[in-house]
């Protein structure tokens, strides 16, 4: 929350998203229910080095640079994302399901991004918005209800609904948290990671305090980076013990003009035997703000 592109990025989730002018458009249709976790050749295909615009071979890599690689490959265009949101049960399928629709103008200023929660049959939920000019500290605006009214902004840690997600996953808002320098290896699903550990600021660039810091009880993440192409793989939610108490990985992801973009990806929390997946169906250039 560093910076409101990190709030963001969301789901663009959310995500290292495509440099879209505008992605092949797909119908919101069911994601698949499958009940076994993915196999590591699922995960990947023909993933290459061409993402790593940033990183420079003569040099040592750093934390910063490694964020800043994955960063690098945010979209500038308006964007409209949409997508499920699904609750599954090993064994029992789909126990639940919301639409979500995200749009994004992360060139603007101020930055805008907004994200909007619905059932099924479309009727708004929930929804967040965010906006922040260069250099100062996010702006919030929640509103729920049908029809939508504006409330105080709740805790961006906890669950969205009866799902494993928060507002914070949903923005993928680590990724502007503060790396500390330390990098380990490890891998996720078959994928050689860097794995670097990240806190939440409470300042922002010029110093001051940010505000709605009261608005998360997050404060730390260890964040999985495939060494290849540079991409967020996993991230784990760790207490003061720097042990992981909530887990979000990386599904799959497709090349959307010549980008990668996570398309799948879930969350885990203090049941193994749910989980929450977040499906990208549709990406393209945004029109109009849904005020």
């Amino acid at each position: 929350m560093n910076s409101l592109r990190s709030m963001a990025i969301a789901v663009c989730i959310t995500f290292s998203i495509a440099e879209c002018t505008v992605a092949e458009t797909s119908t919101l249709d069911d994601p698949a229910e499958d009940d076994q976790p993915p196999s590591s050749s699922q995960l990947i295909e023909n993933i290459t080095t061409e993402n790593n615009a940033c990183y420079n071979e003569g040099h040592p890599l750093t934390a910063t640079q490694l964020i800043r690689d994955v960063l690098i490959q945010l979209p500038q265009e308006r964007l409209n994302i949409e997508g499920y949101i699904s609750v599954l049960k090993w064994g029992s399928g789909v126990q639940s399901k919301l639409i979500f629709n995200t749009v994004l103008d992360l060139a603007a200023n101020p930055s805008f991004a907004q994200y909007t929660i619905m059932d099924t049959f479309g009727r708004k939920l929930e929804q967040l918005t965010i906006t922040r000019q260069h250099g100062e500290s996010p702006e919030f605006n929640y509103a729920s209800g049908d029809p939508l009214v504006l409330r105080p902004t709740p805790n961006l840690s906890k669950t969205i609904r009866n799902t494993d997600i928060t507002w914070l996953d949903l923005t993928l808002s680590v990724l502007w948290w503060k790396p500390e320098q330390k990098i380990t290896t490890g891998s996720v699903r078959g994928r050689d990671c860097y794995i670097i550990k990240v806190r939440r600021p409470t300042t922002d660039s010029s110093k001051k305090t940010l505000k709605n810091m009261k608005n998360t009880t997050h404060n730390a993440a260890r964040l999985w980076i495939d060494k290849k192409a540079h991409v967020l793989m996993q991230a784990e939610e760790i207490n003061s013990e720097n042990k992981a108490i909530r887990r979000l990985w990386v599904k799959s992801i497709k090349k959307i003009n010549g980008r990668w973009m996570i398309k799948d990806m879930e969350v885990t929390g203090s049941s193994a035997d749910i989980r929450t997946r977040l499906t990208v169906r549709n990406v393209k250039l945004a029109t109009d703000y849904d005020n």
